[in-house]
């Protein structure tokens, strides 16, 4: 309802630093992300140690399921997955070692506003978002239906690597 994602049991390295992109304008800047524009503000004054108690607190809580609502080819989207595997994992788990968040327990609609966001430049535009400009360039190789697929195949991934 809020535009707000799912982001209990996220690493609490990647919820440290999303929290410091948006505090110094790397996220929640661009005139057309108005969810990332309300986090923003609502973080602004937190210092580093208040930052990490946030994310120590949310990374240790326990994932929500959530609700399925994007709908695509799960044979597309696994193909457009194999672009992703590199950095995200085989089961969408996430790669610390080179900065790449899990995916797998997030809303799949925020997934899928995301890359749009990447696409269309609404994400990864600051020169100093290293990460987000790899997004942005791999979101240049697919289109809004693949988006959908991808999402879709990504939502499943839970409970493939719970049944091997």
């Amino acid at each position: 309802m809020l535009g707000a994602p799912s982001i209990s049991g996220m690493q609490e390295w990647y919820l440290y630093r999303q929290m410091k992109n948006y505090q110094t304008g790397l996220r929640g800047i661009h005139s057309e992300d108005l969810s990332g524009q309300v986090m923003r503000m609502s973080i602004l004054n937190f210092d580093d140690a208040q930052l990490l108690a946030i994310s120590r607190y949310i990374a240790q809580l326990e994932p929500m399921n959530s609700e399925r609502t994007v709908q695509g080819d799960l044979v597309t989207g696994e193909f457009v997955f194999q672009h992703c595997i590199s950095c995200h994992g085989e089961y969408a788990e996430g790669d610390e070692t080179i900065s790449a968040p899990k995916l797998t327990g997030q809303n799949d609609w925020y997934i899928y506003r995301q890359l749009m966001n990447f696409q269309k430049g609404i994400r990864g535009q600051h020169p100093e978002d290293l990460y987000g400009k790899q997004m942005m360039e791999m979101a240049e190789m697919f289109n809004e239906e693949m988006f959908k697929d991808v999402t879709a195949y990504i939502s499943i991934l839970d409970q493939q690597s719970e049944t091997e």
